[in-house]
């Protein structure tokens, strides 16, 4: 019986420490190819960007883009990190499809960009907050 990180079933097993050796996978979200492109490529089409220029902003070729959003290849995680950090999106949502976590990643990354301003670019994006609450 394989102990891979795939095994899904409860494992008895323990190490020389006492320790068990497996448990249980969290399936709560389950990874599908053909979803995940299918994200990458809404992503994509929703800030009407083609592919020759995310590719750009990727640092690979269009080609590259053109075989993740077709399913012929499977992007590396450093590339997920590289849309994570273009689309403003969790990694979870890039490869799950999984909403939990979409808008308080995006706040948390909002707060992070405001707190990189200086003192007086914070200031108007308080008033302009201040502005648009009053509307």
């Amino acid at each position: 019986m394989s102990r891979g990180p795939y095994n899904l079933e409860k494992s008895k097993e323990k190490n020389d420490a006492g320790v068990h050796l497996g448990g249980q996978m969290n399936t709560k979200h389950k990874y599908n190819h053909s979803e995940m492109s299918k994200r990458l490529k809404g992503l994509r089409t929703s800030k009407g960007y083609p592919q020759h220029e995310l590719a750009k902003i990727l640092d690979v070729d269009k080609k590259t883009i053109k075989n993740y959003e077709s399913e012929t290849t499977k992007p590396s995680i450093d590339i997920l990190i590289e849309y994570s950090k273009a689309f403003n999106v969790p990694l979870d949502y890039l490869v799950y499809g999984s909403q939990e976590n979409v808008q308080a990643y995006k706040s948390t990354t909002l707060y992070y960009e405001i707190e990189l301003l200086s003192r007086e670019k914070k200031e108007i994006v308080k008033n302009l907050i201040k502005g648009l609450k009053s509307l």
